[in-house]
């Protein structure tokens, strides 16, 4: 048996559903991670400030945060499976036979050619 509130006037089927506020995305790194960039730095496995010292491929399930500009070609792909955060830009080169698995954040700009 139906209720009475399955049956709703044509009034009501025309009506605007109720909306509610959304707030905006922010990808600053505290609403990514939930914590400051401050602590997602002591945090990482890997830090440098030296992007010629990133391996391929990556340490595996690790945290790899690059404090500089980072580009992945033939000579060194984007392999492995972990969390990259390249405060800078990263460059993915189409040549780069790249493989990876997991979570890429860059607070510049990315480039994938």
């Amino acid at each position: 048996m139906l209720s009475q509130a399955a049956f709703l006037s044509a009034a009501q089927r025309r009506s605007t559903p109720a909306q509610s506020a959304v707030n905006p995305y922010r990808g600053a790194v505290a609403d990514v991670f939930g914590i400051s960039d401050a602590e997602l730095r002591a945090t990482a496995d890997v830090f440098t400030t030296d992007p010629t010292t990133i391996t391929s491929p990556l340490p595996s399930y690790k945290i790899v945060y690059v404090d500089g500009n980072l580009t992945f070609n033939s000579a060194r792909p984007l392999e492995g499976t972990a969390i990259l955060v390249v405060d800078g830009n990263l460059t993915i080169a189409a040549s780069s036979n790249s493989v990876f698995n997991g979570l890429v954040y860059c607070t510049g700009n990315l480039q994938m050619n």
